[in-house]
């Protein structure tokens, strides 16, 4: 229907020579539609905004609406209704609030919340300084035994991994019980200490490659230089920039798979 079009069908709607005017749900979207003794909503429950222009549709004294549907609709316009009339509440509670009253609170959570940006950028400067370029040695929570060193340890979106040539001799592994996939992985076994054994994560696998993913909660660090023994549960918390799995490390993912898989002659 053109916009010409509606006007006519309204002005008629207005001048008597249409009793019944039919519509969807434009009905209640801000055309300009005349005082109504009846509106009558069939199969139809918007949100509370809804409910307040639909009553504003029936604007004549002792006009009445009326709602058709199932229990679904029921349950939904009396959930509208009580939202509609937490709003007016709202608003006559706004009007009786004194504006300065209203700019000091807002100051006072501007105040709060710049203080708490503060304290958070603070926060992170703080614990990017605890990093240091000292390497760490990554032990075996139960025995001490070495796992690797820190820079042996790559990212990879949110995993930790350990990219060290000799660390599938210093494990044991297991069927994953739950084998899954998430993260562009597929986790397909456990890892294990071969001393203790304590576990050490999973093992995953990545477009072929295996994925030596620790669980950094069984493992303590010692700071290479300083001998000084600390326990993490995040990786974020570890006083080491791990870096990003890089070019340069791909060979190492190849050597490793080529030797591992090399039969002896």
């Amino acid at each position: 229907m053109t916009e010409a079009v509606q006007t006519e069908t309204l002005q008629k709607f207005r001048d008597g020579f249409y009793k019944v005017m039919v519509c969807t749900s434009v009905g209640t979207e801000g055309i300009d539609v005349p005082d109504c003794n009846i509106v009558i909503s069939y199969n139809y429950s918007g949100d509370e905004i809804t409910k307040i222009q639909m009553k504003g549709r029936s604007r004549k004294k002792g006009a009445t609406i009326v709602v058709m549907g199932d229990e679904k609709q029921l349950e939904q316009e009396m959930i509208n209704a009580y939202k509609a009339n937490m709003m007016y509440k709202a608003i006559s509670e706004l009007k009786n609030i004194n504006a300065r009253a209203v700019e000091h609170k807002l100051k006072m959570f501007q105040t709060d919340e710049m203080q708490k940006l503060r304290y958070k950028t603070e926060y992170e400067k703080a614990k990017k300084s605890r990093r240091s370029e000292d390497d760490l040695e990554i032990l075996c929570r139960r025995c001490n035994s070495m796992a690797c060193l820190v820079s042996d340890v790559r990212k990879l979106g949110s995993q930790h991994f350990v990219i060290a040539k000799d660390f599938p001799s210093k494990i044991t592994t297991k069927p994953h019980k739950s084998p899954k996939k998430y993260d562009g992985i597929e986790k397909k076994g456990k890892m294990y200490c071969k001393k203790c054994p304590l576990d050490w994560g999973i093992v995953a696998d990545r477009d072929g490659v295996d994925l030596f993913i620790l669980k950094l909660q069984c493992f303590k660090l010692r700071n290479m230089r300083t001998g000084i023994v600390s326990q993490h549960k995040k990786w974020l918390d570890v006083p080491y920039d791990v870096p990003e799995l890089g070019l340069e490390d791909i060979p190492k993912f190849f050597r490793n798979e080529t030797e591992e898989n090399a039969s002896p002659e």
